[in-house]
C-alpha cells in the first residue's frame, strides 16, 4: 500500500503515519496511566519499563 499511495502521490505515508502517531503518544500513555482495572496493573509494568528508558 506504502509504494502504491507513494507512486501515485509522491508523498511518503509510511513518515506521516509514523510522525502523527508520535505527536499522539503523549496523551496515549497519559490515558494509559489512568487506567484501571484488570489491565491497569499489566499496563503499570510496561510503562514504568518506558520510563527507563
Amino acid at each position: 500500500i506504502y509504494a502504491e499511495f507513494y507512486r501515485v502521490t509522491r508523498v511518503d505515508l509510511r513518515q506521516i503515519f509514523l510522525s502523527y502517531l508520535d505527536s499522539l503518544a503523549p496523551r496515549l500513555i497519559k490515558l494509559y496511566r489512568s487506567r484501571s482495572g484488570a489491565l491497569g496493573g499489566e499496563i503499570q509494568i510496561l510503562l514504568d519499563r518506558l520510563d527507563e528508558r
